[in-house]
């Protein structure tokens, strides 16, 4: 089985390297469109932000496939990355088509 999940750095200067490059964005806006589970750390908040993604979905809730680590959150944030990665994909984030 592959596993398809990102983990993004926790380092405001590899976030920023990361922000530099339209590679690293691509990558994590097919990661979001393919509704793949991912873990974002404080640092990397602003990698979602640059690609126009919110971390709640359309309809309010907060989208239970992008699991955000705040300092002092490690291991329930761990804990909800690993179900996440269990739930495989994460259709409620769906787009295409849009939610109406």
């Amino acid at each position: 089985m592959l596993l398809d999940a990102l983990v993004r750095p926790d380092e405001a200067q590899a976030a920023t390297a990361l922000l530099k490059g339209c590679h690293p964005l691509e990558y994590i806006e097919d990661q979001i469109a393919t509704s793949r589970p991912s873990l974002i750390p404080g640092a990397s908040v602003q990698l979602l932000e640059r690609c126009g993604i919110p971390l709640i979905l359309p309809f309010g809730d907060v989208d239970p496939g992008l699991i955000k680590m705040t300092e002092g959150r490690g291991p329930t944030a761990l804990g909800a990355f690993i179900k996440a990665v269990g739930c495989h994909r994460h259709p409620e984030r769906d787009r295409d088509p849009p939610l109406v």
